[in-house]
């Protein structure tokens, strides 16, 4: 393999986190009807959302901040197993038992919650490095998260892949800084040059 490291995305490049939003909002009680608000949880949803906590409260009109409260404190603490795309999980075992390719996560999302995701989804062993952006006081597409990542596992962008689903906060700023890219593109979109592309992410292991 020529890339001496790659860097993903977490949310719908791991895994599908509307698995996760649904287990929230049934765990949370919150909800009058609860199939009608998960079936309102889709990847669209959650692209074009600044607050998804906020959003999901509002598709009940429950916004308060009681809620927001409440609702934030299940994503942070619920357990129940989460499951990565078809491969991924072998696909990561097998790069840290090799040691030939490092690899890394860098994420947006609260940190408390994005731990208790990797937590459920048990995928942090098999990674050299976690990249929270918001401990960092900053955020995707920042450049800042991306040369974090470089630097703490001491490799250079020519030589990294950067695996994402987001065009803006994931490929553009990964290839601004000279990477690769692998671009999830859920919505079949193709509206941004990236080095690879799928529209499938359980294929991406393949």
């Amino acid at each position: 393999m020529k890339y001496k490291a790659i860097l993903f995305d977490l949310d719908f490049t791991l895994y599908d986190e509307c698995q996760f939003f649904n287990a929230a909002v049934i765990s949370s009680r919150l909800f009058d009807n609860v199939q009608d608000v998960i079936s309102k949880i889709t990847y669209r949803l959650r692209i074009n959302s600044n607050n998804i906590i906020n959003d999901l409260l509002d598709l009940e009109n429950k916004l308060n901040k009681k809620n927001k409260d409440h609702l934030f404190s299940i994503m942070k603490n619920i357990d129940i197993k989460f499951e990565c795309y078809r491969g991924i999980k072998k696909m990561l075992s097998e790069f840290k038992t090799n040691m030939s390719t490092k690899t890394a996560i860098v994420t947006n999302g609260v940190p408390e919650i994005q731990k208790n995701k990797l937590q459920r989804l048990d995928i942090k062993d098999f990674l050299d490095q976690v990249i929270f952006a918001k401990e960092l006081d900053s955020a995707k597409p920042d450049h800042f998260p991306f040369e974090e990542a470089l630097a703490r596992l001491s490799v250079n962008a020519e030589t990294t892949l950067f695996v994402g689903d987001h065009p803006i906060n994931d490929i553009k700023p990964a290839d601004e800084l000279g990477m690769d890219t692998l671009w999830i593109d859920h919505l079949d979109e193709n509206n941004i040059v990236s080095t690879y592309r799928i529209t499938d992410a359980n294929n991406l292991a393949d």
